[in-house]
């Protein structure tokens, strides 16, 4: 395209910049409070599915999680290294898994993005738990996740006990779920009884 100043490649890079802008803004509404949907509600008091990842950071491989989670109480989160809220959150969140070290309890962190990029995430930054990578975006098809960060609580006996914003997740709510008792999660995007 040419301005009508006749300044070839003004308004071509006006576009690349409105693009660029663009991208921003969908990935900061797909990863924030108010953006977040999942199917967790239709999961609730179900059998959560299975956790298919790929290859994993931090924790057993891939192959030994189902064994490994058994009879304990699993908070999944899924998150992203772009997500500006997951990334805030992360202090909160492993200051949580701290205090909660030695319960009957097991985090698991889930992307989507290669391991490269998250290797280079952590290389500044502390994420706790076990960290999973779903490249061919099962686990989160299979949990319903469309927006970051999203979690979901699973009791000791594997079924889906609630769901809604990570940053909801707290280590009150977590005792509960180990418990055995209704978590009380309240989910940011409304959907009741997730």
């Amino acid at each position: 395209m040419v301005a009508d100043d006749g300044r070839r490649g003004v308004t071509a890079t006006r576009h690349v910049v409105d693009a660029a802008a663009l991208a921003v803004a969908l990935a900061t509404a797909a990863c924030g409070e108010d953006r977040v949907r999942s199917r967790a509600a239709d999961l609730v008091g179900r059998p959560a599915p299975a956790l298919s990842i790929d290859d994993v950071i931090a924790g057993p491989e891939p192959e030994a999680w189902a064994d490994e989670l058994a009879g304990r109480a699993v908070v999944v989160d899924f998150w992203a290294t772009w997500c500006l809220p997951c990334v805030e959150d992360l202090p909160r969140w492993n200051a949580m898994v701290d205090e909660l070290a030695g319960e009957p309890v097991t985090f698991v962190t889930i992307t989507d993005e290669p391991a490269a990029a998250v290797e280079r995430f952590l290389e500044e930054r502390r994420l706790a738990g076990w960290i999973g990578l779903d490249r061919d975006g099962s686990a989160l098809d299979a949990f319903g996740v469309i927006g970051f960060p999203r979690a979901v609580l699973i009791d000791s006996r594997g079924v889906v006990r609630g769901g809604g914003h990570t940053a909801h997740v707290t280590p009150e709510v977590v005792r509960r779920l180990i418990a055995g008792e209704e978590p009380g999660l309240v989910p940011a995007d409304g959907d009741r009884g997730a």
